[in-house]
């Protein structure tokens, strides 16, 4: 292969999250941190599409919590991974955005690299409270990537 395409795999939990903190936030908080989640999202998106001539995704990487803890996430990932199949398709590399901190875990241990993290607590209420507050404890989000 001459010029080498390059296809970027998204696989991720953050759109869901995102999409459901800009719900309880604008009703909570009059729409203060939908700007901030949007802007990362748009930063992340810029930057992929700045390394990149070409874009496929797939957004979420989830397993049900009663069939968590068995290696399922692990599997799909290695699913996605397959030397074969990332020739098949001209791809050279895998970047995701991640905000679990299940999914960042997962993705240390596979060999992503972060190439950006953005802190959930940077807005706070008049109170100085953050704005967001997940349920994992996760205070970041990471985009990451993995050459092939």
């Amino acid at each position: 292969m001459g010029d080498k395409t390059r296809i970027l795999v998204m696989c991720g939990d953050s759109v869901l999250l995102f999409i459901k903190m800009i719900v309880d936030l604008k009703k909570k908080h009059n729409n203060k941190c939908q700007d901030e989640i949007e802007s990362t999202r748009k930063n992340n998106w810029e930057w992929i599409r700045s390394q990149n001539k070409y874009d496929s995704r797939q957004e979420i990487l989830s397993v049900a919590k009663e069939h968590q803890r068995r290696g399922l996430a692990s599997k799909l990932m290695a699913k996605m991974e397959d030397a074969k199949k990332m020739k098949e398709f001209n791809c050279s590399g895998i970047a995701s955005e991640i905000s679990s901190l299940a999914n960042q875990c997962l993705m240390k241990k596979r060999g992503y690299t972060i190439i950006t993290e953005t802190l959930l607590a940077s807005e706070c209420d008049a109170s100085g409270n953050p704005l967001i507050v997940t349920d994992d404890g996760t205070d970041r989000v990471l985009l990451v990537e993995k050459d092939f």
